[in-house]
């Protein structure tokens, strides 16, 4: 299934997204041109719109440089393999939501903030559900763990500026792990799932499961 074509033009990454993602990655020691940052958003782009139209299974460093209209040697300056690639869209796209959603309930309190980002959140990735289905099940244990270290570093990023605030009494490092798995579980469960339940439902469930409350009412 591909996205409409007016979704493919949200998921785009643009310069300003790699020049955040990178800074905010502590791992990543990369300091890019205006032209090199150019040349790796196409490149993840490319990458994008072919997972988009022929599935991840089917993508190839090939496929991606000529999509881009780039050589190998070129993708090889930014990124290692395929997965690497996948790494960096993913988690920028991560990153960019994360720090979009916050900023929007930055001025609410424990637990409406909470609240309210769980449904901005998922709303973000219902927007993208068909991308992401896209990848099937061909993604490896390693690209999934990587991942999965990025959000929990993401995660601990806004515990550490006070925009999240998880189960009391459990240690931060012990509760985002926690989190993230539960928001991995939650998601493909809603990927596989048959009900179609609304943004709200799914934010109350998810809400009652991380915080064994009832969610707050609101408007």
């Amino acid at each position: 299934m591909c996205l409409p074509y007016i979704i493919m033009l949200k998921i785009i990454i643009n310069c300003h997204d790699v020049h955040q993602r990178l800074s905010s990655d502590s791992m990543t020691k990369q300091n890019l041109s205006r032209q090199q940052c150019k040349t790796r958003s196409a490149l993840m782009n490319a990458a994008i719109q072919l997972i988009i139209n022929e599935g991840y299974g089917n993508l190839t460093v090939k496929g991606i440089t000529d999509q881009a209209d780039y050589g190998r040697r070129v993708f090889y300056m930014y990124f290692k393999d395929k997965e690497d690639i996948v790494y960096h869209i993913i988690t920028t796209w991560i990153a960019r939501t994360s720090d979009k959603v916050f900023a929007q309930v930055q001025d609410y309190q424990t637990p409406e903030r909470e609240y309210r980002a769980f449904r901005l959140m998922i709303t973000e990735y219902l927007q993208y559900i068909s991308f992401f289905q896209n990848f099937g099940g061909h993604v490896s244990t390693a690209l999934r763990r990587r991942v999965i270290q990025f959000c929990e570093r993401d995660v601990q990023k806004h515990l550490d500026l006070g925009n999240l605030q998880l189960q009391e009494g459990v240690p931060d490092k012990f509760a985002s792990k926690l989190h993230i798995s539960t928001m991995l579980e939650f998601v493909k469960t809603v990927r596989s799932s048959t009900d179609k339940l609304t943004v709200d439902e799914m934010a109350d469930t998810l809400f009652r499961f991380v915080y064994n409350q009832a969610p707050p009412q609101i408007d």
